[in-house]
């Protein structure tokens, strides 16, 4: 069997950990609501999700952001600290996104900010993954919907350009 540590949950800091990017996300939604309207305006393509999901699937992998976060706080691993600054670049540049997507409707700027986030979020999955790999489970789904992200940011950006 197996030796697995033992998490005793630090319920501040887990609280914390989980508002910090629901925050992020609220603040985003709040600034570009009635956004639903334009995406369902736009010609999209095959197997886009309806604007209805969007809120759902975001709140979810901000939670699992959270959760993974919190997990990499708590670990004991050798760069701890860079993983933890490098997760929070991540989640300006997350902030930014549907920003320049749906306030600006510069599509090449948001297709380029994903390409940057996307990147980031690589190599913060990887770091997370090192020092727990449940973290880096939870942070594969994520980058994994940035790459859908960016296959619909992308056509959008070619076709409206």
């Amino acid at each position: 069997m197996q030796n697995q540590k033992q998490w005793n949950i630090d319920w501040p800091k887990f609280l914390i950990s989980l508002l910090i990017p629901v925050a992020v996300g609220t603040v985003a939604g709040w600034l570009i609501q009635g956004s639903a309207d334009f995406y369902n305006g736009l010609i999209k393509p095959p197997f886009a999700p309806p604007a209805a999901l969007f809120p759902l699937v975001w709140t979810v992998l901000y939670l699992l952001m959270g959760i993974a976060a919190y997990r990499v706080h708590q670990s004991e691993g050798e760069g701890k600290q860079s993983a933890l600054r490098l997760y929070y670049i991540q989640l300006v540049v997350n902030f930014l996104w549907p920003i320049s997507f749906f306030l600006w409707k510069n599509f090449w700027l948001s297709f380029l900010i994903l390409m940057v986030l996307w990147i980031l979020v690589g190599v913060l999955t990887f770091r997370f993954w090192k020092l727990d790999r449940p973290a880096g489970i939870m942070m594969v789904l994520y980058w994994i919907w940035l790459t859908f992200a960016a296959y619909l940011n992308l056509f959008v950006a070619i076709l409206y350009g």
